[in-house]
């Protein structure tokens, strides 16, 4: 029994992996494009940037958690 326990809290952990990225995906639609064909990024939410060029910003498993949030029309 105790065996079972402790594979089940393994499984558990295992399988329960939070990530640090947002994990919400903005698909691209024909419907998003202007008349023009342009695409008005400036209105999604969840852009993130950091200052500065780093070789390894390609990496899936690069760490955000300092990136800073914001949108688009927040620039200046």
């Amino acid at each position: 029994m105790k065996l079972m326990n402790n594979l089940f809290l393994f499984l558990i952990c295992f399988l329960w992996t939070p990530s640090a990225q947002d994990s919400s995906v903005v698909e691209l639609s024909k419907n998003m494009f202007e008349s023009h064909q342009r695409l008005n990024l400036a209105s999604l939410d969840g852009w993130i940037f950091k200052e500065g060029n780093s070789p390894n910003r390609a990496d899936p498993e690069l760490d955000v958690s300092d990136w800073k949030s914001f949108r688009p029309v927040e620039l200046s």
